[in-house]
């Protein structure tokens, strides 16, 4: 690749528009803030009835009966695995299982209006919902879901590295993560004592911080230095990849636990 001055004036001009938006009083950082403050407070009650958190569990509910159907359809797929397919392929647990026909059956139906129903009482009541809301667990368990599903996908990669390991044990070990990490994240997060030490749905906007902060961490880096470390970034293509992931799995785990326990952008 040849570059000449006029190339390198280009690069330059672009380099200081960027960092216009990644500074720290860009817009971009802005928007970490104001994203890094979302969910800091629950609403308030008013009556002994409140209409606001019944409809929230309501709707939460829902979905958390849909997520746990389907939890526990992987799980009874899976232990009935050698009789359904002893002669293919594990990864066909996946296609049976979100099948159109398989998940939305009258069992996911029931499982949905059940939880539903429960988070429409059980949070409109303040004697119950002051002490256990469904809507945050239920928020904690979809979230929670994700969350593990992420780590065990870490974690079969790092064991996958290291030893040689089957399919079949591959499943295993994201099923068992996940479904544990769901049920903890369901309890945890309903619990108001726990949720105020530690909010699921704040570590998981903090994941999300975590992402942005580090993405503009790499880019000040790239951008502070001049274009001669932008040119030498790009010949060092996999290099410069692998040091930018590691920073950026830096900060997603940062703001998992800071802005999980009541941090902020700032703290990042």
């Amino acid at each position: 690749m040849r570059w000449d001055s006029k190339a390198t004036v280009h690069l330059a001009s672009i380099a200081g528009k960027v960092m216009a938006y990644v500074d720290e009083y860009g817009n971009i950082h802005r928007f970490g803030e104001t994203l890094s403050h979302v969910a800091e407070r629950m609403p308030t009650r008013h009556s002994s009835f409140s209409a606001g958190y019944a409809f929230g569990g309501l709707f939460a509910g829902a979905a958390a009966g849909f997520v746990v159907s389907i939890i526990v359809k992987l799980i009874a797929t899976l232990i009935n695995f050698e009789q359904v397919f002893s002669d293919s392929s594990p990864f066909l647990i996946l296609d049976r299982v979100f099948a159109t026909e398989y998940i939305f059956t009258g069992g996911t139906l029931v499982t949905v209006i059940v939880f539903a129903l429960l988070g429409f009482i059980w949070d409109g009541l303040e004697a119950t919902g002051d002490v256990f809301l469904m809507s945050m667990a239920s928020i904690g368990l979809i979230l929670g879901t994700i969350i593990s599903f992420g780590l065990a996908l870490l974690i079969t990669a790092l064991f996958a590295s290291i030893w040689t390991i089957s399919e079949m044990t591959v499943i295993v070990i994201i099923l068992v993560i996940t479904s544990l990490g769901a049920a903890f994240s369901f309890f945890w997060n309903g619990l108001e004592s726990s949720r105020d030490s530690f909010s699921i749905l704040r570590a998981f906007i903090g994941i999300l911080c975590g992402l942005l902060k580090g993405a503009l961490k790499c880019l000040s880096l790239l951008l502070s230095y001049g274009c001669g470390i932008i040119i030498l970034a790009i010949i060092l293509g996999p290099l410069t990849a692998t040091v930018a992931a590691l920073i950026i799995i830096f900060y997603i785990f940062k703001g998992f636990f800071v802005i999980g326990s009541g941090g902020d952008w700032d703290n990042l």
